[in-house]
């Protein structure tokens, strides 16, 4: 288990967190005031001294979603912000039962220390955190950063703009697929109309950093997960049988090189 750092600039970094076959992707985003820490990882590795190693200014989190590989170090920090509409799908995530059995589902759960183990598998409490609307900003000092809503992997999954020239889309916009066949996924339609909102707030030449697989990644991604959302409903394109991680039946639609993993039922 590791973490490790890639500078994009002087005031924003790449925190990936590996483990075993498993990475996902964190960002520390520094503002003249403050900084903010998008997603806090699976949590299997200790993520805030490596933060502070980076910035002295005072953290505050905000979730790209509420899925368990973004939620992970929230108990290290005292602000939190998450869409109001990820409260369900978060609740399930933080709890104990979830993050034990999805981590011994995953093969991780006999690598941790029983001590770290202990630890982990408790229950978030989340009586505290901030929720929030599509549109909300926030004031980093002199960097401000706007929420976007990207309803489809979770209901209350955002992007962030940073007029820097970056967009910090989590899973919502990927370099190999994504999924909405988890729990509290949203339909085909949903995302497509989400997507169509995003592509309309960034600019043409927005750089892409998403939570998972290739960084950076375009605009043009953007465009083929809209194509294949058409595709789907249109019915020019029918996905192939395809569980999800949840072991669910669904669907996987393939698109000039992206997918969409979909329950056949919520098109």
């Amino acid at each position: 288990m590791e973490l490790i750092v890639t500078t994009i600039d002087s005031r924003t970094w790449l925190i990936e967190e590996k483990v075993a076959h498993y990475s996902v992707y964190c960002y520390l985003i520094e503002g003249n005031d403050k900084a903010m820490v998008l997603d806090t990882g699976l949590g299997l590795c200790d993520l805030r001294p490596t933060l502070e190693k980076l910035t002295n200014k005072p953290m505050e989190v905000v979730l790209t979603h509420g899925h368990i590989d973004h939620i992970g170090c929230n108990a290290q920090f005292d602000k939190i912000h998450i869409h109001k509409a990820d409260r369900d799908s978060l609740a399930l995530n933080g709890s104990a039962e979830f993050k034990t059995q999805t981590l011994a589902g995953f093969g991780l759960l006999d690598i941790l220390p029983l001590e770290q183990r202990a630890l982990y598998c408790t229950t978030l409490d989340t009586s505290k955190y901030n929720l929030f609307e599509d549109g909300q900003t926030f004031d980093l000092g002199g960097r401000v950063l706007t929420a976007i809503t990207v309803a489809g992997h979770t209901p209350g999954s955002v992007c962030l703009y940073d007029p820097t020239g970056y967009l910090f889309s989590g899973d919502s916009v990927c370099d190999q697929g994504v999924l909405l066949n988890l729990p509290f996924s949203c339909t085909v339609t949903d995302y497509l109309a989400s997507m169509k909102h995003l592509q309309e707030c960034c600019p043409s030449d927005v750089v892409i950093y998403p939570c998972h697989h290739k960084v950076p990644i375009d605009v043009s991604w953007i465009t083929r997960y809209i194509q294949c959302a058409e595709k789907i409903i249109s019915g020019e394109v029918v996905g192939v049988e395809s569980p999800s991680l949840t072991g669910d039946a669904g669907l996987m639609a393939v698109h000039d090189g992206i997918a969409l993993a979909y329950f056949r039922d919520k098109i």
